[in-house]
This record gives structure tokens, C-alpha cells and sequence, in this order.
């Protein structure tokens, strides 16, 4: 299934397709696995000789080699199909034949999903149908927030995210937080944001170990961390990794800066006195717990224990410096090197960013305003390269959205702006795949009492033994997983954890039957009878777990059981995603960086609009968009270039028209036969007729021929010489017709007479093909003759989507990829559909009956195509190449016609010359023929007349063609009729073709 297929509810999550299990299921199942039924869930003796031969024939030579790939030909065609490489036991769902749609109610959701699976077995790819469920969901005229925690970075997650943001137009509010590709990635302050100063200390202290003698190193870091933060807020400074490191290891500067800052509020005069005391100090007089400090701290903390003065900000830091310098270092040890690994290279750049640096275009966000904003946050924490700092940005994000949630669950996410609603909630989609790498003790009160705040989390690991190696403790692992109220169990190598969703189960009742047999000898040994025998079927009741952990362990890639809606089961199959060839996916990171540079939304501008103004009129730089398409067509199964499609495009056209043709004739052979069987070949006839006078009544001039009537009658004329004169067809149907009669009027019933009686019936058909196909052609010449209306409505309709286009770009309205998709597939079937259908009609109408609303329905389909396109430049190269096309089209239309005006007037002249002088030689025959004896001019006498009046009558019409108004339409050909020496004409009731 592809990701545009994914259907998406404002009531339901999608999950697949699948079965509510139950006890019939569990009975189904256990009589799969007795000997009588073995042959339904093995594979035959042909399919395995199929696999035999397939692997024996890898590398087979050459002729060999193509059985292997004939035999691994995926089509229904293959007798011998190889099954998907899915493993596990296909009885598992094979055991109901009828499928549902498998759908969670999104009030569900609150209580939190957790999905358990092995490696490699879909969590990531049922991952993804989620999240772009999430991404596309729009409830209530608004999107909802989707934050991914992905802890390995996966690319394909990534590239997957942006083209779904990208399709729901939300491509302005997509975030990307890297650890492993920083130069893409947004910039977030992890300690930046808090609801209490001490959050600072709790998320940088929480990441150190508290096993053993730890605990107290890590008390000590966080008070030490928690005094650092408190005189960075009281001086205006927001914390960041850098300065917290900055002032543990130089402490005396944070000191002395605070108490110029105190000072200078509440007491001026005392520097007078700390710049005489520091002008006092030596070596001598300076205590030994301050022996490294600077001069300035060792006064500052004299000058302190003589006066009272009570700052709690100020006695934190003088506590720090009184310290033996030696012995800070030894109890913040413990600190620094996880404050170097979050502030060594390009990292830095992203966890303590530069908010006064306006030359860097990655933007700055923090959870409220991506809430606010409705966003969707991809974070990529690369725990393959550094497992200890993506734990710890991973906890540090945990703990800072707990903290939002705890604000927004009090006051709402518009707390503080005016006109806010109190107590607004939106819903915010956390998926937090392999979430074991990141859990810790921030991550419990998420699950606990986020849902409240509308935090709905799905959390994706391998084993419950995950969960507690990482929390080290069995009792928090079993406090983590009880908070999960839906629960999706994939494939899993662990029985404990598949006896997690094997132990809440019910037991069922299963029934078993067995055959019993048996014989009892007789105690009589003088009676009749000398044994008796017996043969009982026994049906058996047996008390049985619904499903066991070894049906856990055996489910197939892709399939999953579901406890969802407080307790019931669901057996599942997960769609996988299948390629779309309209998806413009990036081959890789650097080009979605590329584009997404372009559409970063600064997160302090949101309430500016939802998007970046005038987003739409921008376009994709001409090297991501090649690189877009080139993408694109590697995903298509058939894709041709632009000399192909050249190349194949007159055999399509002769392709539609020759099926046109076919359809035209089976029409009107079934309608001779059902609806005017009366009328016969003369139906076919008369549409003839009735196209000839219609063209020469209705079309008197056009853009391509200047006498469409004229044209049409010699188009007939010409295929009426081409198909049946010249080809000799003519003259083989007289003879085939003559012979059929002498067959019919024959007394012996042979294969003469059997044949002269079919062709009986089937002449009629014959001769009315024969005339729809001279219809065919004149209907062709008209559409030909009303193409310039196709091409005008589609250059108006492209005009005016070009400028609704503009004047939406101009209010920063947005496109819709749904309609533009929609009316860009109809752009086809309008284009080819009304000539099918004019074409193949059985009756005869007005063309503009047909093309007239077809060519309407076609610029109006173009016109939203351009007005919906992305690419505006892409639309304005096709307006131009469209404006180019109607004016060669109307030049090639008005200049040929009157050179080829000119080209038949000087052939009709010089036909009208030959007919003069074959009229002279005629009559000097007659005068030579008239001296001659009677009994021989009566045998010329007819074929002089009748050959004098064709050569006046052929005179007449050239003379008539060559005056300046319109000739008078002549009858078609005769396709039913001859002419005779008697002069008699044909027999209408049996016509002789």
C-alpha cells in the first residue's frame, strides 16, 4: 500500500487488516497442527521440487538459468508462485477466511500504545503507517503535534516524514533535530526552557550515575549545577550546556559578575571597600581554602563575612568558592565529562545555540512553541555513534516536555496570549521508537500523567528485558509498562515478553474428537454369541490459553496481535509500503536540507501565520527539482523520456483510432441486428448522408481547410477508390455474392450451399461496415476540424488558472496536492474520450453536442491544474510552449489553406480543359458514327449518350467548384449499386454490392 493510500479518519487510527479472535480461531488453530490435516498447511510437492530446483539452478548455465527465474516468477500465472519472504506460520492468519479493517477510536490513544517486536520484523514500518496517519490528520480545521524520538537516526523514517508533511502543505511546520547530521538540524536549548530553576540541575545531574558512592557525586553536581543556573536567570542569561560548563570549571567569574550585578542594585559604595581590601591581600594573608582564587573573590568574601547581607543566590556561590579549588575539581569531576561530550563540536552549535547570531538560518525551538505551532518535530539522537549523549539530550527532551505538559495541563497552550482560550488542549502524538535507549526517570511521569495535558505516547522496543536493564529495576519496568493501555505484539524471541499479552487472556474451551474401538469375548460359552464389539466417537471439552507465547514466536514479518479497547484481541496484518511514483522522496540528506533552508519557520514567528509568506510562489531550485524527478522516475515501473513518447506517440493515436473503429463497427452490427433490423445497411447509409450534408451545411469554413464540405466529399471519394476499387475488394464481394446466390438456388445441401446461405446473412453486415468506416472518416475530418477549439479551451483554461494562481500566491493562500493530482489525472481522459465517443456513436448527432461540453470540461480541468501546480515556473514554460503551439497552429491553418486553395483551383481548370476536349472528340465520333449503317450505330448509341452526359455533368461541377460561392453537396458514393447497360438501376430490395 502506498502512503497516498493510507486511509486516514478523524475518529479512528488505521492498523490493518485483520480478525477479532476469539475461541473459534483457537479450535481452528489446534486442529491445524493433527495428522489428518497436515496437507492444508504444508506446501505441496510441486511448490517444494519449485524451491529444490530454484536453489540447485542459481548458477546454472545459460538455459538452465532462466527455469531458476521462471520458476521464481512472481505472477498468478506461476503455478509453482513463491510465497513472500515473510517466515513464521501463515496458519496464524489463514485461519479466517474474511478480513475487516482493524481501527483504534483515538480517544484510545490517551491511555498510551506500547508495540513490542524483534528486530527487523515492521515496528519501524508500522511506525510510519502511524505517523503518517498522524501527519495527515486534520480534526476540527486543525493539524495535530507529532514529535518522533527515532535514538538511530533512521533516514527512511526521515525522508518519510517530510514527504508527508510535505503533502498535507505542512512543510513550513516540519522540524529537524540531527545529532549525527548537524548541519541540517534545528537548533534546541535543552536546558533553556523550565517551568522551575531547578529543572536545570535535575535534567544535567539526572544523566550521571547514582549507583553506590555516585549518588553523592551527583548530589553534589546538582547543587553546584542548580547555584550556576539560579545567578544565570537573576543576570538575564538562559542557560545552556556551554555556560553551565563555562562556570563549573571557572566558578570565580560567575562569582564576581553576580556581585558587581548585586551590588550595583543595592549597594554602590561597597566596591570602594572591596577594591581597598583587594589592595591589602598578598600571599601571606590569603587563606589557605582560598589559595588559587582570584584577589578579587578572596576580598569579596572578606568584605561579605563582615557586612550581613542575605542573598540566596549570592550565598550559594560564596559556599562554591570557599571551597579548596583541589577539592571542587574531585566532586565535580563526575560532571565535566558529560558536559564535554554535549558541548564538543558542531553539537554545541545545536544544544547551547547563539540566539544573537542572525547570520544562521537553522532555527531555535523549544516544545511550547512547537505545540502552539502544531508542528511536527522529527529528533534524530544517532545513538549508534555516542549512546551516553543521545540518552541524555534524549531525557533532557523527555523532562522539558513533561514540563510543558504540566503547564498546559494548568493553563492551557495559550497561557499568556491575548484572546487565549483557558484550558485549550491540543492532541501531541509522541512516538518514541526504541524508546529503551532514551527511558529513564523522566520518562515515568510522561506516561503517568501526560495523557491529561493530551500527551498520547507509542513506544516501540524488542522486550520487556529492554526496559529493565535500562531502568534497573523490575518494579519501575513493570510501573512503565502498566501505564501502556493498547498493546500491538509483533514477532518477539522472549517468552516473558510474549507472555505479556499471553497471561491477560482468557481460557477457552476447545473440543477434540477420537475414535474408539473395542471387542469383549463372551462368558457364555454355550450361547449363540462369542464376542461383541463397539465404536464410539468421543468429543472432548479441553481447557486452553486463547493463544500461547510459541504463536507469539511464530507470527510471520508484518503481522502483529493487538489488545486494544480493554482486552480484545486482534490478529493483524500491517500494510507495508509499496512505491509511489508521484513521490518526490530525496535520495538523500543533503537535498532535503537543501529544501528545507527554504521553509524553516523561525518557532518564535508562529503566530505571524501558519507558514512562511508567500511559500506557495517560491520555487524548488532547478537542480533539487531534477534530482526530485530523477528520484521519481527510479520508483516507476515504466517511465519514458521525451524522444520516446514522440516516437510512440503517432502508433497510440493510430491505436485509439483503429479500436474506435472496431467499437463502431461492432455497434452498429449489434444494433442491425437488436434495434433497426428494418432498416439494415441503409441505417449506416443514411448517417453517411447525413454526415456529408452536415459538413457542408455547418463547417462552410475552417482554420485548417477553407472548404471542409468539398474536402469531406473527396476524402470519401478517395477511400471509397482506396479500400474497394483500387484493392480489388469490390469485384471480390460481386463474385462472392453471385457465387453465393448460384450456391443457395443449388438442390444439393453441400459446403457451396451452407456457404452461399452465410454469406446471405452477413451481406448486410459487410456493406454497412463498409459505410460506417466512409462515417469513420468523416467524423475523423471533423474532429480534425474542431481540434483548434480543444487547443483554445485548454490555452484559456491554462491562462486562467496561471492568474488564480498569482492571486492566491499574492494572499498566501495554499495549493491543494489532492486537487491538483485529481485534475491533472482527468486532463487525459477528457483529451481522448470524446473522440472515442463521437467516433464510435450509432446514431448521428451534432458534434458539438458532444465536443462542445468536452472541450468546456477540459480547460476547466487544466485551468485547476494550473492553478493547484507547485512549480510555477514548471506552468508558465508550459503557458508559453501552449501560446506558441496556437499561434503555429493558426499560421499552418490560414496560410496552407489558401495555397492549397490556389493548388485545386489549377487542377479543377485543367481537369475542366480535358473534359472539354474529351466532349470535341466525343462529338467527332458521333459524326463519323452517323454515316455509318443503322443495325451498327445502334449498338453505340447508348454508350454515347450515357458517356456525353457524365463528361457534361463532371463539366458542371468543376464549373461549379471553380465559382467563388460553395458548391451544392453531391450524393455520397454507391457502395449498394451499378450501373448497368440497360440503364436500369439496382435491385434496393436485394442489393448487389
Amino acid at each position: 500500500m502506498t502512503s497516498r493510500d493510507v486511509p486516514v479518519s478523524q475518529q479512528r487510527l488505521f492498523v490493518g487488516r485483520g480478525f477479532r479472535w476469539d475461541q473459534r480461531h483457537t479450535h481452528r488453530l489446534m486442529q491445524t497442527y493433527r495428522p489428518e490435516f497436515r496437507r492444508y498447511v504444508e506446501p505441496t510437492a510441486i511448490y517444494r521440487a519449485a524451491r529444490y530446483f530454484e536453489e540447485r539452478l542459481e548458477f546454472a548455465p545459460y538455459p538452465l538459468s532462466k527455469l531458476a527465474k521462471a520458476l521464481a516468477w512472481d505472477s498468478p500465472l506461476n503455478p509453482a508462485r513463491p510465497l513472500p519472504p515473510v517466515g513464521g506460520l501463515p496458519r496464524l492468519h489463514g485461519i479466517e477466511p474474511h478480513e475487516v479493517d482493524v481501527t483504534l477510536p483515538l480517544a484510545e490513544r490517551v491511555g498510551h500504545s506500547l508495540v513490542l517486536g524483534t528486530t527487523r520484523v515492521g515496528k519501524t514500518r508500522l511506525a510510519e503507517l502511524f505517523i503518517t496517519q498522524d501527519i495527515r490528520r486534520k480534526v476540527g480545521g486543525q493539524h495535530e503535534v507529532v514529535i518522533v524520538f527515532d535514538p538511530k537516526g533512521d533516514t527512511d523514517l526521515l525522508k518519510r516524514m517530510y514527504v508527508e508533511a510535505k503533502r498535507a502543505g505542512r512543510e513550513g511546520e516540519f522540524y529537524v533535530f540531527h545529532l549525527g547530521w548537524p548541519d541540517i538540524s534545528a537548533r534546541y536549548n535543552a536546558v533553556g526552557r523550565f517551568g522551575r530553576i531547578s529543572e536545570v540541575a535535575t535534567r544535567i545531574a539526572g544523566q550521571l550515575s547514582g549507583e553506590g558512592n555516585s549518588a553523592a557525586f551527583r548530589e553534589f553536581a546538582w547543587r553546584f549545577v542548580n547555584i550556576i543556573a539560579r545567578a544565570l536567570v537573576e543576570l538575564g542569561q538562559r542557560p545552556d550546556y556551554l555556560l553551565i560548563q563555562r562556570h563549573v570549571i571557572n566558578i570565580d567569574a560567575l562569582f564576581i559578575e553576580y556581585a558587581q550585578h548585586y551590588f550595583a542594585r543595592s549597594e554602590p559604595k561597597a566596591w570602594e571597600v572591596i577594591v581597598q581590601l583587594e589592595a591589602k591581600l598578598n600571599d601571606k594573608n590569603i587563606p589557605r581554602n582560598m589559595i588559587g582564587r582570584e584577589k578579587r573573590v578572596v576580598a569579596l568574601e572578606q568584605y561579605l563575612s563582615q557586612v550581613r547581607i542575605y542573598d540566596p543566590v549570592l550565598d550559594g556561590l560564596r559556599s562554591a568558592v570557599r571551597y579548596d579549588r583541589t577539592y571542587f575539581d574531585k566532586i565535580v569531576a563526575s560532571l565535566l565529562p558529560l558536559l564535554e561530550k554535549l558541548t564538543t563540536g558542531k553539537i554545541a552549535q545545536l544544544l547551547a545555540p547563539n540566539y544573537s547570531d542572525l547570520g544562521d538560518p537553522r532555527p531555535i525551538f523549544d516544545w511550547m512553541q512547537i505545540i502552539r505551532k502544531r508542528a511536527v518535530v522529527y529528533v534524530g539522537l544517532d545513538a549508534l555513534s555516542d549512546a551516553e549523549v543521545a540518552a541524555a539530550v534524549g531525557n533532557s527532551m523527555f523532562s522539558d516536555l513533561v514540563s510543558v505538559a504540566g503547564h498546559i495541563y494548568k493553563f492551557g497552550i495559550d497561557d499568556g496570549l491575548p484572546g487565549a482560550s483557558a484550558g485549550m488542549k491540543v492532541p501531541i502524538n509522541v512516538h518514541a521508537d526504541e524508546f529503551n535507549e532514551l527511558m529513564g526517570d523522566e520518562f515515568i511521569p510522561m506516561v503517568n500523567k501526560g495523557g491529561g495535558a493530551g500527551v498520547q505516547v507509542t513506544a516501540y522496543t524488542q522486550t520487556m528485558s529492554d526496559i529493565e536493564a535500562r531502568i534497573g529495576s523490575r518494579a519501575k519496568a513493570g510501573q512503565v509498562i502498566g501505564n501502556f493501555n493498547n498493546l500491538f505484539m509483533l514477532r518477539v524471541r522472549e517468552t516473558i515478553t510474549a507472555e505479556l499479552l499471553t497471561r491477560q487472556l482468557p481460557q477457552v474451551e476447545v473440543y477434540t474428537t477420537s475414535l474408539v474401538s473395542g471387542a469383549t469375548d463372551s462368558s457364555d460359552p454355550s450361547g449363540n454369541t462369542a464376542f461383541t464389539s463397539n465404536t464410539q466417537d468421543r468429543v472432548t471439552s479441553t481447557s486452553v490459553p486463547l493463544i500461547e507465547p510459541a504463536h507469539v514466536v511464530g507470527l510471520p514479518k508484518g503481522q502483529c496481535f493487538a489488545l486494544i479497547e480493554g482486552g480484545h484481541l486482534w490478529k493483524v496484518r500491517m500494510p507495508l509500503p509499496a512505491p509511489d511514483p508521484d513521490e518526490a522522496m530525496p535520495k538523500d540528506l543533503q537535498e532535503l536540507a537543501g529544501y528545507m533552508r527554504q521553509h524553516y519557520v523561525e518557532a518564535g514567528d508562529w503566530w505571524d501565520g501558519k507558514g512562511i509568506p508567500g511559500l506557495q510562489d517560491q520555487a524548488l531550485p532547478d537542480d533539487l527539482l531534477a534530482d526530485f524527478k530523477q528520484m521519481a522516475s527510479r520508483q516507476q515501473v515504466r517511465q519514458q523520456g521525451l524522444i520516446a513518447g514522440l516516437v510512440t506517440l503517432p502508433f497510440r493515436l493510430f491505436g485509439v483510432l483503429c479500436g474506435s473503429l472496431m467499437l463502431c463497427i461492432v455497434i452498429e452490427c449489434v444494433g442491425m441486428h437488436f434495434f433497426w433490423p428494418e432498416q439494415g445497411w441503409r441505417h449506416a447509409q443514411g448517417m453517411l448522408n447525413y454526415e456529408l450534408s452536415q459538413v457542408s451545411e455547418h463547417f462552410t469554413r475552417s482554420v485548417l481547410v477553407q472548404e471542409p464540405g468539398r474536402s469531406a466529399r473527396q476524402l470519401v471519394e478517395w477511400a471509397y477508390q482506396g479500400l474497394f476499387v483500387k484493392t480489388g475488394l469490390l469485384d471480390w464481394i460481386r463474385d462472392a455474392a453471385s457465387q453465393s446466390r448460384a450456391g443457395t438456388r443449388s438442390q444439393v445441401q453441400d459446403f457451396r450451399y451452407y456457404l452461399g446461405q452465410v454469406y446471405v446473412h452477413v451481406e448486410s453486415y459487410l456493406i454497412a461496415s463498409a459505410y460506417t468506416v466512409l462515417v469513420f472518416l468523416v467524423r475523423l475530418l471533423v474532429l480534425i476540424l474542431i481540434l483548434p477549439l480543444f487547443v483554445m479551451a485548454a490555452f484559456v483554461g491554462l491562462v486562467d488558472g496561471l492568474v488564480r494562481r498569482d492571486v492566491r500566491g499574492f494572499g498566501a493562500g495554499r495549493e491543494s496536492g489532492f486537487v491538483y493530482h485529481r485534475a491533472r489525472a482527468s486532463l487525459m481522459p477528457l483529451a481522448v474520450l470524446p473522440w472515442v465517443t463521437y467516433l464510435a456513436l450509432p446514431v448521428s448527432v451534432h458534434p458539438l453536442l458532444i465536443l462542445l461540453p468536452s472541450a468546456a470540461l477540459l480547460g476547466v480541468a487544466v485551468a485547476i491544474s494550473a492553478a493547484t501546480f507547485k512549480n510555477p515556473a514548471h506552468v508558465r514554460r508550459h503557458a508559453i510552449a501552449a501560446l506558441l503551439a496556437a499561434l503555429l497552429l493558426a499560421a499552418a491553418g490560414l496560410q496552407p489553406a489558401v495555397a492549397a486553395d490556389a493548388a485545386d483551383n489549377a487542377a479543377e481548370r485543367e481537369m475542366l480543359a480535358a473534359v472539354t476536349r474529351q466532349l470535341e472528340l466525343l462529338d467527332r465520333l458521333a459524326e463519323r458514327g452517323a454515316a455509318t449503317a443503322p443495325q451498327e450505330r445502334s449498338r453505340y448509341h447508348f454508350d454515347y449518350a450515357r458517356l456525353r452526359a457524365d463528361l457534361q455533368r463532371m463539366r458542371a461541377g468543376v464549373r461549379d467548384y471553380l465559382v467563388p460561392q460553395r458548391a451544392q453537396p453531391r450524393d455520397p458514393v454507391p457502395l449498394a449499386g451499378d450501373y448497368t447497360r440497360s440503364g436500369t438501376a439496382p435491385d434496393k430490395e436485394a442489393p448487389s454490392p
